[in-house]
């Protein structure tokens, strides 16, 4: 029998306690439906915890909670250690169907406490606020500079149209290795929908792209100028000229030569620092022999 079928007869009820030999049904709206106590609950979360190893000796019941997942009623039981187990702090989250069956078990080690959730909203808060101010003062700059016509669109173009096929490229990437879209149970409806927020996306980042390139292009091209002759070289497919090899070699050299120092470093502090020289041990024994 499918789990739809035996919704009508199971559901959960963890405020009421009811003892284990009484002959009272409670009342869900039908005769023949049957209630999982509270104890119900945490006698199969547990018995599915130690199939999967874990010992409910050092963990406590934090809590227990009801939600509904695709038009099914889940409880979730949530355990937590009374102690650190080596140091980590892990929290055990069971969810069940009314059929008794385990949804899913999570673990979460090291959980943030409000303390630390409380931070990490405020520079949350404080990023979404930087970003804000950051697009607002872009978009001014970038309608004072068009009106001064000192925008090059050729070139903050070719970058926008890049990025609006890259940004759904990313996102397709993502939803592909999140979901199976190919699947047989897979239906239109979510493909569409796929694809409506693809488009959006990429049209949002282009003219994002845009603004943003067109800005950088013309505040540099006003203050340094030489720092895009490289980039004027490959936007017009001129590749094989001085100026390109130049930036290929530095770009090249620069980090090979910190690669090389970081190994010498590396090679410095095994030898001398980490096992020190056979001389060096000698001596302090000689040393050591006198005293």
């Amino acid at each position: 029998m499918s789990d739809s079928v035996w919704e009508n007869t199971l559901n959960f009820d963890i405020n009421q306690d009811y003892d284990d030999t009484t002959t009272v049904r409670p009342e869900t709206g039908s005769e023949d439906s049957h209630q999982f106590k509270r104890d119900e609950l945490l006698r199969l979360s547990k018995f599915y915890i130690q199939k999967a190893g874990w010992d409910l000796g050092r963990f406590d019941v934090a809590d227990i909670r009801m939600e509904t997942v695709e038009s099914i009623v889940v409880a979730r039981i949530r355990y937590r250690t009374a102690e650190p187990v080596f140091g980590q702090a892990v929290n055990l989250e069971t969810s069940l169907t009314p059929t008794g069956s385990l949804l899913g078990l999570a673990v979460n080690y090291n959980p943030q406490t409000a303390s630390g959730n409380g931070l990490s909203n405020l520079w949350e808060m404080v990023r979404a606020a930087c970003i804000f101010l950051f697009g607002i003062a872009v978009i001014i700059i970038f309608y004072f500079r068009i009106r001064a016509r000192v925008i090059d669109t050729k070139s903050a173009l070719v970058i926008s149209i890049l990025a609006g096929f890259i940004v759904p490229a990313i996102i397709f990437l993502n939803e592909v290795n999140e979901t199976d879209l190919f699947d047989e149970g897979s239906s239109w409806v979510d493909i569409f929908g796929l694809l409506l927020s693809m488009g959006m996306t990429g049209a949002l980042g282009a003219v994002g792209f845009f603004i943003v390139s067109a800005v950088g292009d013309s505040i540099t091209r006003q203050h340094w100028p030489e720092k895009l002759d490289c980039y004027d070289y490959l936007r017009q497919g001129m590749f094989f000229n001085k100026p390109v090899g130049e930036t290929l070699v530095r770009g090249s050299l620069s980090p090979l030569s910190w690669l090389v120092f970081g190994l010498c470093c590396c090679g410095f502090s095994r030898t001398y620092i980490l096992k020190p020289p056979s001389h060096f041990l000698s001596m302090r024994l000689s040393g050591l022999r006198c005293m």
